[in-house]
């Protein structure tokens, strides 16, 4: 009798563990990678803000690019 006891008790157990390893997959604004697009005259402000993001959010890569305005 105990010893089926102890074996459900470790079935549920092992559910408990196994269903609490799940990653979540969904979006997020803190991991992948962006580029951005800017103006050559606001390229200094971009990479400033670009560089404290990457900071915060280390799983985030930021990749600035430049144009001229036509």
């Amino acid at each position: 009798m105990k010893n089926s006891v102890k074996l459900v008790i470790l079935f549920f157990l092992s559910i408990i563990a196994v269903s609490c390893k799940n990653e979540d997959k969904s979006p997020s604004y803190h991991k992948g990678e962006m580029t951005i697009l800017t103006d050559e005259s606001f390229k200094s402000v971009t990479e400033a803000l670009a560089d404290g993001y990457m900071i915060n959010y280390p799983e985030t890569k930021i990749k600035i690019v430049t144009k001229k305005k036509i």
